[in-house]
């Protein structure tokens, strides 16, 4: 139910319903922390009426949220279970949000390396990564970062690496010898041109995706510094 505040002469405050009838009254000393209050159970309240039907239906397991501001939050929503038949969800469960690395940490960490003058964008891959596409025909060392990124390398949309490997070093060596079985300049999305992308920044600068993220990306002021 949406409440709705209205003042009143005196030293109070009407709450209304939705057919502006009177469902209660708030000193007006108290108004401040009372509004916060009433719009934080109103953003918990759109929440559940959004995100539970999912939960009840089995679409997914569970789901975790909050929603609102500095100023105020809806507190943290929890239903559910973390998998199926699974532990309940709780305010300290997390999930991995799928991709999302690939357009806040790796686009803007290969910009940066290229506004930086590190990396030509136009320079074949084998220049930093000697082994990719070793002995392939066509070869992914042929192709360049602007390729990559622009999802137009030949490189498969996916590979089954989970079943193959669980090392990083070895899913790396998997994706930098993946056969390319689209032509150079097709669009296809492909999750593994961002481990090759991952692979490119380590081999430039020395240092893991991760790390070079937060010094020339995330640090103190770099991520408002524009791009050349």
């Amino acid at each position: 139910m949406a409440l709705k505040l209205r003042v009143r002469a005196g030293d109070s405050i009407a709450i209304l319903d939705e057919e502006d009838r009177e469902v209660g009254r708030i000193n007006v000393g108290r108004v401040g922390r009372v509004t916060v209050d009433l719009y934080a159970h109103h953003l918990r309240a759109r929440l559940e009426r959004v995100i539970a039907p999912f939960v009840e239906d089995g679409t997914v397991p569970g789901a975790v949220a909050i929603a609102g501001s500095e100023a105020v939050d809806s507190g943290v929503l929890a239903l559910g279970a973390r998998r199926l038949q699974g532990e309940p969800t709780d305010a300290a469960t997390r999930y991995d949000l799928a991709s999302l690395s690939k357009v806040v940490a790796t686009l803007p960490t290969v910009l940066r390396l290229a506004s930086d003058g590190a990396l030509d964008l136009d320079a074949p891959l084998k220049e930093h990564l000697p082994n990719a596409g070793w002995f392939r025909d066509p070869s992914l060392g042929d192709r360049t970062a602007r390729d990559v990124l622009a999802h137009a390398s030949g490189l498969p949309a996916w590979a089954p690496f989970i079943g193959i490997a669980s090392e990083r070093r070895t899913v790396v060596g998997h994706a930098l010898a993946t056969d390319l079985p689209h032509r150079h300049g097709e669009v296809v999305y492909s999750d593994l041109g961002f481990i090759v992308l991952g692979a490119l920044v380590e081999a430039v600068t020395g240092t893991r995706l991760d790390g070079v993220a937060r010094d020339r990306v995330f640090g103190e002021g770099r991520l408002h510094r524009p791009l050349a």
